[in-house]
């Protein structure tokens, strides 16, 4: 399609203009992602803007491919001859690694001239290419390219996880984003008059399509056709019966059709016929094949096609293709439409197990459950086979509703082959799934079960395998105890059986629990080990997971200063590889340190780049989340406090809580906060007997402490297993205490030790806890130091439950926590569940125990 003069598209040429300018004036590389309707002249724009650029700016176009199971970067393959060779070969190798994208960020930086680097179709993207790409995105700055993406909008709801990734993980700063709108009235007045047509009711049928005019203006003169459709079948009128034929064939071919498949396809054909086709411009040849000017000429003219001469002609491809030994994915999309239910049952298979090696387990899927769905018969194993690769798929896209019923299907096929050793992997999958899903109890029996099909040891490695994973979901289980003990099963098991990623992956898990149990050096040496067998074989996944639990086990430990080299370690690693699936969960870990250590402004930032990423897993979602809320109630953000309530009643819970922020905790300290130490109190107890029962030494010092300072006393607690602090506290050393917070840099710990000591070390913590910014902790420690005229101080101890210095009792020490922060009774009334009158008695009981006449006494008694 061509606009004269490209009608109303200034704006977004001088944009390009703009960018391309700036390359040639040395300025770093940046983005542009033009997304507009198909139709809308996105390729005329850039046309014309090559043509102003000059000679001097190179150009270089790959385009994705539209078949279901396209080549693994196919856009890529399009641009190779552009690149130097030794890249050239890897990338046609079908190489992808992480020394590709170095060697093809290098060759952008390095560039003799400027670079236009086109990619079209952008919809169509693999998840290979898209994170290729993605990488040289975040890095443009550095490169004399201009990257142009081309996406239709129209297919953007329903486009697959890989296009819409790359377009949220865009950098703002470095990215122009552009969208081309329709024609208005006078624009398309003024394309009638050079056409030569008068323009009459064509804005009111077209709308300012910039295709639909076109179409219109190309097709006879008469009425105006009341479609696209309409438009390019009326130029197909007067086309002779072979042309029609040649139209109708390419039609089918989404990539276009060469000169040997039209002559297998449609023999005979006159020359004639061709170029009678190319004259109606709805054709054009690239020097290779043929295909349409534009997709929706093309789609206009399939569905135009009757049923049966459809299906006729996608058989005639398919067979011609055969016969010339065309790729697999290529014939496939024939076969499919065609209805030729032997040869889709054939290609099915294969292309899918491709698609799930290249990383599109959508795609995978799809393919696996159409090989399944033809009513070939396949032997009992094979089936089998088939329902496990479909789940596997599924697995890879976190589908866990469909994913459970394929490997339950694929249990049963298995079952049915008299095979234990896949009967037991599929147990162990299935419970994989299930534990995930949240079915916690199903999904540890159904591994249980798994080591039962594989007890006879007739496969070694799959029972070491159903223990390493029975290993790690009692440790996601906050069960360390049994996570070490099957772990070191496995372990054993495995012995030089497995491969790295078996050890990796079990070294992993049994480090992680040794450490969260005992703290030992061997348990720190496994989790180092973990990763350098990770590093060394290029495993991803488990990289990623082991500088998680590194990071977990510092935070349960009280290592701030080992998280914080960890984490950078780790950030540094996942950056250069663009992961952002490991960034998240390392920069969560990272905030809640940050929090720990009172560097509040860090950690929100932390967490709050984590909630921006475009991309973000469930449980990633939920605990970064969960991390702001305790930054916010730390805080005293307006509606923090308020906020909780759903928590503090059970009506909102995580599905899973992290080792770093256990459950119980987080609320106690939130009731505590809110003014309602009984709450806190009896939250904590009835989180202790778990922490107790799972030996989480950090989580029973905190639970323990919460209730002795909230008045209870933590019964089934000794103190002498607990790290150094809360041993401490428990025990009525404050000051030590405090001094060990402050050695370890827990600054916030720190501030809450101190409000519960005497009056001096009250008022540290009220000077601590101001400079971090924590008012609300800080408020409650400033109502700690209004006693009554005339009596002593006395501090907090175990003893507090029976004692208050002020003679207060529970409630009405709620009651002069709220007054000290100026609440009106009204208020007080709504956050305690009482009636105004009965705060008024309250009110009135704590200024005269306090021997206060008003509460304008109790302000002023306050320090401010």
């Amino acid at each position: 399609m061509s606009l004269p003069e490209l009608l109303e598209r200034e704006v977004p040429l001088a944009g390009l203009a703009s960018r391309i300018e700036g390359l040639r004036r040395g300025a770093g590389g940046s983005v542009v992602l033009i997304e507009a309707p198909s139709g809308f002249g996105k390729t005329s724009l850039l046309k014309a803007a090559r043509a102003a650029a000059g000679p001097d700016v190179a150009w270089a176009w790959g385009r994705c491919e539209p078949l279901d199971a396209a080549a693994r970067q196919a856009a890529l393959l399009d641009l190779v001859d552009a690149m130097p060779p030794a890249l050239s070969v890897r990338l046609r190798e079908g190489s992808v690694d992480h020394g590709v994208r170095l060697e093809l960020l290098a060759w952008l930086r390095e560039l003799a001239r400027p670079l236009v680097l086109v990619i079209d179709d952008l919809q169509w993207i693999d998840a290979t290419t898209a994170d290729l790409l993605r990488f040289v995105a975040r890095r443009i700055d550095v490169t004399r390219c201009l990257l142009v993406l081309l996406r239709r909008s129209e297919a953007i709801a329903d486009a697959d996880d890989a296009p819409q990734a790359l377009c949220a993980a865009l950098p703002a700063d470095a990215t122009l984003r552009l969208s081309l709108e329709p024609l208005s009235p006078r624009a398309v007045e003024r394309w009638a008059a050079r056409a030569g047509r008068r323009p009459d009711d064509l804005y009111r049928v077209t709308r300012g399509h910039p295709l639909f005019v076109a179409e219109v203006l190309a097709a006879p003169e008469g009425a105006v056709p009341g479609a696209v459709r309409d438009a390019v079948l009326a130029r197909l009128a007067g086309l002779s019966a072979p042309s029609r034929a040649l139209l109708e064939l390419v039609s089918l071919s989404p990539v276009g059709v060469d000169a040997g498949l039209l002559e297998e396809a449609l023999p005979g054909i006159p020359a004639a016929a061709a170029e009678a086709v190319l004259a109606t411009g709805l054709l054009v040849h690239d020097g290779q094949r043929l295909e349409y000017h534009h997709d929706i000429a093309r789609q206009a003219v399939e569905a135009a096609l009757p049923t049966l001469r459809r299906v006729r002609l996608h058989v005639a491809l398919y067979e011609a293709l055969t016969r010339q030994g065309a790729a697999p994915a290529r014939r496939l999309h024939h076969a499919e439409r065609a209805g030729l239910e032997e040869a889709v049952a054939t290609l099915a298979p294969g292309l899918a197990a491709e698609q799930a090696a290249r990383g599109r387990p959508l795609e995978a899927a799809r393919l696996y459950a159409l090989a399944l769905a033809m009513p070939r018969p396949r032997p009992p194993a094979e089936r089998a086979g088939l329902l496990t690769a479909l789940a596997e798929a599924l697995n890879a896209r976190h589908a866990l509703a469909e994913a459970r019923e394929a490997w339950t299907q694929a249990l049963e096929a298995w079952r049915g082959c008299a095979d234990p050793v896949a009967v037991g992997r599929a147990l162990r999958e299935l419970g994989r799934v299930e534990w995930y899903r949240g079915a916690i109890a199903d999904g540890l029996a159904l591994v249980e079960q798994s080591m039962q099909c594989l007890a006879d040891g007739a496969a070694p490695l799959e029972q070491a395998r159903s223990l390493a994973t029975l290993a790690h979901l009692h440790l996601l289980g906050h069960r360390p105890d049994r996570a070490l003990r099957w772990g070191e099963s496995a372990l054993d098991a495995l012995g030089a059986l497995g491969s790295a990623e078996d050890h990796a992956y079990v070294l992993n898990t049994v480090g992680a629990a040794e450490v969260i149990e005992s703290d030992t050096a061997r348990g720190w040496q496994r989790l180092e080990r973990s990763l350098s067998l990770s590093l060394a074989h290029g495993l991803d996944e488990h990289v990623i997971r082991a500088y998680a639990n590194l990071a977990s086990s510092a935070l349960l430990t009280l290592r701030l200063e080992r998280l914080r080299r960890v984490a950078a370690d780790g950030l540094a690693w996942c950056a250069a590889r663009d992961l952002d699936a490991g960034a998240s969960i390392l920069l969560i870990r990272d905030g809640v340190g940050l929090m720990h250590a009172g560097r509040w402004a860090e950690a929100r930032e932390r967490l709050q780049r984590v909630r921006s990423m475009p991309v973000l897993s469930p449980l990633d979602n939920e605990h970064s989340a969960h991390a702001l809320a305790i930054l916010d109630l730390r805080e005293g953000r307006p509606g923090a406090l308020a906020a909780w309530e759903d928590a503090l009643a059970g009506r909102r819970r995580l599905r899973v809580y992290p080792w770093y922020l256990p459950e119980g905790v987080d609320t106690a300290e939130a009731a505590w906060l809110r003014g309602e130490p009984e709450r806190a109190a009896a939250l904590a107890e009835a989180a202790l007997p778990e922490a107790l029962a799972h030996g989480e030494r950090t989580r029973i010092g905190r639970l323990a402490c919460w209730m002795q300072r909230c008045g209870r006393t933590p019964a089934g607690v000794c103190a002498d297993t607990l790290p150094e602090p809360f041993r401490q506290e428990l025990a009525g050393d404050i000051d030590a205490a405090a001094a060990a917070w402050e050695a370890l840099g827990y600054r916030y710990d720190q501030g809450l030790c101190l409000l519960h000591g005497g009056v001096s070390q009250v008022r540290q913590g009220v000077a601590l806890l101001l400079a971090l910014g924590a008012q609300p902790a800080a408020a409650l420690g400033r109502a700690r130091l209004v006693v009554p005229r005339g009596q002593p101080w006395r501090r907090a101890s175990r003893a507090h439950a029976r004692t208050d210095p002020a003679g207060l009792t529970a409630r009405e020490r709620e009651v002069h926590a709220l007054l000290c922060r100026r609440l009106s009774n009204a208020e007080i009334a709504h956050r305690l569940g009482r009636s105004e009158r009965t705060v008024e008695k309250h009110v009135s009981a704590v200024l005269g125990k306090l021997g206060l006449r008003s509460r304008a006494d109790l302000y002023s008694a306050a320090p401010a």
